[in-house]
Formats: structure tokens, C-alpha cells, sequence
């Protein structure tokens, strides 16, 4: 994960590694996507969306009329 996030902030560390999304024909074929396309999960994480989900994160963080909040994103 450590790297995931890594390459996101500077993609350029991710310069010639393999570009794989499983280690393995086995791993690839137990993934159940249940449809979902690795480019449509490459594009929830653009800039755009990442600001959009940290917006949510504050706004959950600061609670209003006395909710509790759960699980807030970080």
C-alpha cells in the first residue's frame, strides 16, 4: 500500500517496474472484479476524485448536532 500511495504522489518511482495487476495467471483469475474494469479503478483515484473523497473525510470528521461518526475516511 506504502507504494500504491508512493507512486501515486510521483508516478515517476514506478519507472520500470512491470505492469501487472496480478503476480500471477492464478491471482488474476480468482479476482472477482464483478465487472469493474481496472481502468474505471485507475480513474477513481485521479486528483479530482482524491480531493472529492478527502472533502467527505473533513466533513465526516467534524461532526454536527452531536453525531458520532464511525469510520471516517483519512
Amino acid at each position: 500500500m506504502a507504494w500504491t500511495q508512493q507512486v501515486i504522489r510521483d508516478p515517476a518511482v514506478a519507472k520500470g517496474a512491470p505492469k501487472y495487476w496480478f503476480d500471477s495467471e492464478e491471482t488474476a483469475l480468482q479476482a472477482d472484479t464483478g465487472g469493474v474494469s481496472a481502468e474505471a479503478l485507475v480513474k477513481l483515484l485521479s486528483p479530482e476524485n482524491l480531493a472529492i473523497l478527502q472533502a467527505i473525510g473533513r466533513e465526516r470528521q467534524a461532526p454536527s448536532h452531536g453525531a458520532t461518526v464511525i469510520s471516517p475516511l483519512s
